[in-house]
């Protein structure tokens, strides 16, 4: 684990609890392994593949398929210890592969190694699938760092917007978002400033961390400043205590039938799996086609 980097990443995103992320991903290392190693062999999906557990699971009292024992907590039924120590080991799994893929396009030559391996394309991503670790194929490391070049992170991030952002049948039109700007009053639901300009601001940010939607529900009025500085927080990371702001945007989801993917963590985890698939295969075909054009016309 890149640890002094890790920490300061996750000081850097406002997380203050970081020593627990550390202590945790410490714990996954001692039974699994560096997970730089795990990083670069395929790109964790094998490691979340152990920390999958189920409703299912739970209900026949199955034990969990990782290797790190879980002590049940005290007034609580064994399986409910084994169904939430395995998803907040998950979830830690989670953001050190979000840490990585931070950093990996600023320090490509540093840490992405000749032999990383991406997801490949017959790989089984089925619903019963999900939880077989994912066959993988190496790809060579980029050899030509340019400045104010065009990183293959923006397309990644692309595809993944457009993935989710086609969820499910909804559609809408403009008088819907006018109708959502009226719920709110053509008030930023932040800050709830009226004279300033409103722009569309997904309270989930849609991103394969947070799962958010570009969907009724998930869009509200915000200031261009509100939505500057809420960055890729979700809105209950960016109003923290005011409770009125909570209050409002709750109601709105509630009121468009909203339900956040993250509110399902089996869906939710299994989701993050087929996401992490589609971003991989983006950097392998830029780097099949990248090679064919480089060894018709640029290697003589």
């Amino acid at each position: 684990m890149l640890h002094e980097q890790y920490k300061a990443w996750l000081i850097s995103q406002g997380i203050g609890s970081y020593g627990n992320y550390i202590s945790r991903a410490r714990s996954i290392e001692r039974y699994y392994g560096d997970l730089d190693v795990q990083y670069d062999k395929d790109g964790c999906s094998s490691l979340l593949a152990d920390f999958i557990y189920t409703d299912e699971d739970k209900a026949h009292k199955r034990e969990p398929r990782h290797k790190i024992p879980i002590n049940p907590t005290s007034g609580k039924d064994i399986c409910q210890s084994y169904y939430e120590g395995t998803k907040d080991f998950a979830s830690r799994v989670n953001k050190y592969i979000e840490f990585r893929e931070d950093i990996q396009d600023e320090q490509l030559g540093k840490i992405t190694t000749a032999d990383r391996l991406i997801i490949s394309d017959n790989a089984d991503i089925s619903t019963d699938n999900l939880r077989q670790p994912l066959t993988v194929t190496p790809i060579k490391p980029k050899r030509n760092v340019r400045y104010k070049g065009n990183p293959i992170g923006n397309a990644q991030n692309l595809v993944i917007r457009t993935i989710l952002s086609n969820l499910g049948d909804e559609s809408f039109s403009e008088k819907d978002w006018e109708e959502t700007k009226d719920f709110f009053e053509g008030k930023c639901v932040y800050c709830g400033a009226s004279d300033k300009e409103i722009v569309r601001d997904h309270a989930i940010p849609i991103s394969r961390y947070k799962l958010g939607e570009h969907r009724l529900g998930n869009i509200v009025p915000a200031c261009k400043n509100c939505n500057s500085k809420k960055g890729e927080q979700d809105y209950i990371e960016f109003c923290g205590e005011d409770e009125i702001a909570l209050e409002r945007i709750n109601k709105y989801m509630a009121s468009r039938n909203y339900i956040p993917l993250t509110s399902d963590k089996e869906k939710s985890d299994s989701i993050r799996i087929v996401l992490h698939k589609a971003h991989e295969e983006i950097r392998a075909v830029a780097e099949k086609y990248i090679e064919l054009i480089n060894d018709l016309f640029f290697r003589r």
